[in-house]
């Protein structure tokens, strides 16, 4: 049991990142569709509250899976995985930190198309 007990650790560290990740992937995706759908009829206040309430979990999801995936990495078996792997992680957590700022600006675009139909003179 002794050899397969790092085995099975790495396993539960990366199985819990992958929850991590798969939560965050679920914010993001609940918050795209909120924006699609009633972000053009959401108040200023409500946007800032929608906005920071996605970036404050979706941001502590995206760091976490990447914790877990670290961890995983460092303290397998052995001596770890070799140190090309990590950087795998920096590629993941920056994808992550761009999907927030892409989805922000989505919500920025929407509001803003909402904004330009006002301006137009449409409201005949």
């Amino acid at each position: 049991m002794d050899r397969l007990e790092p085995v099975v650790n790495v396993m539960v560290i990366h199985g819990n990142g992958l929850t991590a990740l798969a939560l965050y992937l679920t914010i993001l995706s609940g918050y795209l569709v909120v924006a699609y759908i009633a972000g053009t009829d959401l108040e200023r206040v409500q946007v800032y509250f929608i906005n920071t309430i996605f970036v404050f979990f979706a941001g502590i999801l995206a760091l976490y899976s990447s914790v877990l995936f670290y961890a995983g990495l460092r303290f397998g078996p052995g001596e770890g995985a070799p140190d090309r792997y990590f950087y795998a992680l920096f590629i993941i957590i920056a994808c992550e930190m761009i999907a927030i700022l892409g989805a922000i600006k989505f919500m920025y675009d929407i509001r803003a198309r909402k904004q330009a139909g006002k301006t137009s003179g449409n409201d005949t």
